[in-house]
Order: C-alpha cells, then sequence, then structure tokens
C-alpha cells in the first residue's frame, strides 16, 4: 500500500539545528535540494558531514538567513514526503499495467541491472512521455537520493509521478531478492552485491553453512568434471571465494541478473567444494593485507590526509584503525566500508568481512 492510501503520520518541520544526518533521514533528496537550491556541494557528493549542523552548513556557504532557508527545504521535503512511494505497491502498479518506472541512476548501472520492466530516464525517454502520458511514472534511484528530484522535475512538464522510497536497495530487500545492490556500504544476508571494484559478486548467507573455505581459479574449475558447466555457463567467470559465511564471484560481469540466476543454483547446491580449490593461510592473507594498506591504501586515503593500519585480524575478520583524517570522520564508513573494501576483497577473496575499530 502506498503512502498516499494510509493517514499520514505529522512530518517534523527541517531545523536549522539539525545535524545533516537528522535532516537526511527526514529528507532524502536533500543532497540534491542542496545543490540545486544553494549551490552546496554536486550531484556526486553532498558537500557536507553528517554530524555537521544545517545551520553551520549555511553560514559555512554565506547562507545568514537560516530561517527562509528552512522554509524552503521544509517546502521540498513535503512535497517529497507526499509523492513518495514504496517498492512492494509500485511493483504491484507495474505488474496491472497501471505505472511505468524510471531509472534514474547512470547508464552503467542501469545496464549492469535495472528493475525488470523499467526505462533509462534520458532525453529520448522524456520526449517519448510528453508524447503519450502515461497513467503513472515513478522514479527509482539507487537510495532514494536522487529520485526525489528527477520525479519533481517530471511533475514540472506535466507528468504524474512519484518516486521510490529506498531506491533498488528497497527493491531487492522487499520486491526480488536476487537483484543486485552495487557498491553497498553494509553488506545485507540474503543478498547480492556489486563491490566497488566493479568486477566482485558478493553473498552472505544467513547463517554459517557447511561450505569449506575454498578459492577456486576458472581454470581449476575447468578442470573438475561437476564444475566445468559453471564455466561454460558463466564465461566471464575468473574466481570464486567459497565460504561457510560467504560466497564470491569475480569477473568482467556485464548483465549482473543473468550472472547471478546462474550462480544460485550452485549456491543452493550440494556440490563437493572442498574436493579441490586451495586454501591461503592466515599468514599469508595478513601479509597480503598488510601489503595492501601500505602499498595502495595511502592512494585512497591521500584526499582525507587520513592512515589506515590492522588492528586485528582473527577468523578471516578484518578489523581497521583509521587515523590522521580520517579518525573520527563521518566518511571513515564509506572510505572503509566501500573504497578500501573492494580493494581488499580483491587482494584477499576469502576475506569474510571488513570493520572500522570503534
Amino acid at each position: 500500500m502506498s503512502r498516499e492510501a494510509l493517514p499520514q503520520p505529522q512530518r517534523p518541520q527541517v531545523q536549522p539545528h539539525w545535524t545533516l544526518g537528522q535532516l537526511k533521514a527526514q529528507f532524502p533528496g536533500v543532497e540534491m535540494a542542496m545543490f540545486a537550491h544553494f549551490g552546496v556541494g554536486s550531484r556526486e557528493r553532498s558537500g557536507f558531514s553528517a554530524s555537521e549542523t544545517l545551520e553551520e552548513l549555511l553560514r559555512r556557504h554565506l547562507i545568514f538567513d537560516a530561517g527562509r532557508a528552512c522554509a524552503r527545504l521544509d517546502d521540498l521535503a513535503g512535497e517529497d514526503w507526499a509523492f513518495e512511494v514504496n517498492v512492494v505497491d509500485t511493483a504491484q502498479k507495474m505488474s496491472e499495467g497501471k505505472a511505468l518506472l524510471l531509472d534514474v541512476r547512470s547508464s552503467l548501472e542501469h545496464q549492469l541491472c535495472a528493475p525488470h520492466g523499467s526505462l533509462y530516464l534520458d532525453g529520448p525517454t522524456v520526449a517519448a512521455l510528453k508524447a503519450r502520458i502515461p497513467e503513472r511514472v515513478v522514479a527509482i534511484c539507487n537510495d532514494g537520493c536522487q529520485a526525489p528530484a528527477a520525479s519533481r522535475h517530471l511533475r514540472s512538464i506535466g507528468l504524474n509521478a512519484f518516486h521510490v522510497g529506498g531506491g533498488v536497495v528497497a527493491w531487492s530487500q522487499f520486491v526480488d531478492s536476487r537483484f543486485p545492490i552495487l557498491y553497498p556500504l553494509a553488506e545485507i544476508p540474503e543478498r547480492w552485491h556489486l563491490l566497488a571494484d566493479g568486477n566482485t559478486l558478493r553473498y552472505r548467507h544467513p547463517a554459517a553453512n557447511s561450505f569449506p573455505w575454498r578459492l577456486w581459479t576458472v581454470e581449476e574449475l575447468r578442470r573438475h568434471k561437476q564444475f566445468k558447466t559453471l564455466t561454460e555457463e558463466i564465461p566471464e567467470l575468473t574466481l570464486l571465494a567459497i565460504s561457510p559465511r560467504s560466497f564470491a564471484a569475480r569477473g568482467p560481469f556485464r548483465h549482473l541478473e543473468t550472472v547471478i540466476s546462474r550462480l544460485v543454483p550452485w549456491l543452493q547446491s550440494d556440490s563437493p567444494w572442498g574436493d579441490g580449490g586451495s586454501e591461503p593461510s592466515a599468514a599469508e592473507e595478513k601479509a597480503q593485507i598488510s601489503k595492501c594498506l601500505a602499498e595502495d591504501a595511502p592512494k585512497i586515503l591521500q584526499s582525507h590526509k587520513g592512515t589506515v593500519e590492522i588492528a586485528d585480524y582473527q577468523d578471516r575478520v578484518l578489523t581497521l584503525r583509521l587515523g590522521g583524517g580520517c579518525a573520527g570522520c563521518a566518511s571513515a564508513a564509506v572510505t572503509t566500508q566501500r573504497e578500501l573494501a573492494a580493494l581488499l576483497y580483491q587482494r584477499v577473496p576469502l576475506l569474510d568481512a571488513i570493520q572500522s575499530e570503534s
């Protein structure tokens, strides 16, 4: 059921003393709104930290009338609130032919994985929509932050437009469990994730199972009678990492849903994954992690003026200690779980989880 069919709870008004974290929780589209109306940040980066207050942010950008700015943001937040719909309701209306889903993510993201029946939102698509005015269009983005701005624009040109709360992350959680989440900050059990390297698909089991710790190269899979079929089904596959808690595949994949549909039966089978492959020692893995942090991590952390080192490494769970400009930084989670994680999982495929020292 959509929000428009439910009694609407009272929405709190935007306040100058709110932190930007609080503001984003109430107003997911705030980053695009701040860029469009106040020149703060960009379409890709917010330009503020979660702990900074709205009043501090405005002052830093020489905007001293916080009351007027809050009133404008509150108007936009109210509009976004009124036109937000949930994924289940949207999927139902799509199946009935009563809604058209518009993907506002990048063309690469749309090519990698797009909700079934969705259209990529660009100039030609908008022209076609204006020519035939569908009953309802619904914009969807990655996590619900960009779609509100898209739906506002579509309404301004005469379309009956809404946007999906939670984006394709919610789509994966509530509509299609095989739909992959791109470049995650945290892995959700029983969901597929494409890491920021663009080549590593990971799946986290809901609980530990009987799978062994094993690395399989494509050459080893081809030599194994039972797994040769897998390499034929997924010709881009270069490596598999199997563990009791996670499952990872690497390759220059171009259509993730097809790859996932071919991996799922193998993931659910009782295949003898332990009959072959290899398992690096903990010492070898820790040496690889140390080398990666010493040689490659500084390039990632350079703009942050930060440092990183191993705080702990047990049972293939890595705890990182961030220092310098990254210590206590609101962007540390992004740095650790997205940028560094992709690099570390690439170097140590059997690495089970990465966390920051609290």
